[in-house]
């Protein structure tokens, strides 16, 4: 079960735990409800982390500590664990994969790391997860690693490691590529893992649409997807993967599309929520292949309509995840 109000009261403590405790899993979501505690009061078990991102351009990412998290901000009173999306590059404003591995934006990173630093104090950083260049193997990615790049973002994400080793050490890094790649047939994901010593937790973003399914058939199909080269699609299959380097596992990003007219399918799915959690269930805890957080993608807008409160397009959907999380 996800850590929580409830699963605390049973085990009678009265204070939410920093560390996941064996057999459960953070169980988070992003958005302003999430941050101002009324999607935890919603669903009556307090989020487990948080997510947010710090993305849009340059500028944002070195903002982005100081709009986010100083106190009086979005996240500024959230102690608990966190998740971080703060880009990489922007190749739109002629940025590159091979001058960032030759540290031509070491400088922007290392504040980037000072601010992050300084606007989570006091606060403990060892619950910071931060998912530096985030679903990266999507052509609408504004750091899209393309065929051919597959080393130089491998060295460019090493000197991100460096930099956070030498200001915030205790942080973590979760390598986070979409759960499908737009590159499947040029490059393998698994040729841009940035390898075991920098990189603490591997995660995926993962919806449901592209199939969306609603069917516990379905469901077990989508989880154990796989690319031609064999290459994790699934989050099964990311979590065997997770497990054969060593690593526990994140979902950073999930949710269910509402849109039956979108193009990747989508609509009210129940079913969808109570199989999820059922596989949370069963692997959630922090060692090798078990599945440490996910964060809920509960953001209003998009064509999709993924956003499950205070207002919703899939209600059946919205009120099974309310029941199981």
């Amino acid at each position: 079960m996800s850590i929580g109000a409830r699963r605390l009261q049973r085990a009678g403590v009265t204070t939410a735990p920093t560390e996941p405790i064996t057999g459960v899993w953070w169980s988070g979501a992003s958005g302003s409800q999430a941050a101002d505690g009324s999607f935890g009061a919603w669903r009556d078990n307090p989020i487990g982390i948080g997510g947010v991102w710090m993305d849009t351009n340059a500028t944002a990412q070195l903002m982005g500590p100081e709009w986010s998290l100083k106190p009086g901000n979005l996240w500024g009173s959230h102690n608990g664990p966190m998740d971080i999306a703060p880009g990489a590059i922007w190749l739109s404003a002629g940025e590159t994969w091979a001058n960032a591995a030759a540290g031509a934006y070491d400088g922007r990173w290392t504040t980037f790391w000072q601010r992050l630093a300084q606007y989570w104090a006091p606060r403990d950083p060892s619950l910071l997860y931060v998912r530096f260049a985030h679903e990266y193997n999507i052509s609408s990615s504004p750091w899209r690693v393309v065929p051919g790049q597959e080393t130089n973002f491998v060295t460019a994400w090493r000197r991100w490691h460096a930099i956070k080793q030498s200001i915030l050490p205790a942080a973590n890094l979760t390598w986070c590529p979409n759960c499908g790649s737009s590159y499947h047939a040029s490059y393998d994901i698994r040729s841009t893992y940035p390898g075991d010593a920098y990189v603490d937790i591997i995660g995926t973003d993962w919806y449901n649409n592209w199939p969306w399914v609603n069917t516990a058939e379905a469901f077990l199909t989508k989880i154990n997807q796989t690319e031609t080269n064999n290459a994790p699609v699934g989050i099964e299959k990311w979590r065997q993967y997770a497990a054969s380097r060593g690593k526990p596992m994140a979902i950073s990003e999930w949710s269910s599309a509402a849109n039956p007219g979108g193009v990747g399918g989508g609509g009210d799915a129940p079913v969808f929520m109570e199989q999820l959690h059922a596989w949370l269930q069963t692997h959630g805890g922090t060692g090798a292949g078990q599945l440490l957080y996910e964060v809920l993608f509960n953001i209003a807008g998009y064509n999709d309509s993924y956003q499950l409160y205070p207002s919703t397009d899939q209600p059946q959907a919205a009120a099974r995840y309310r029941q199981l999380f």
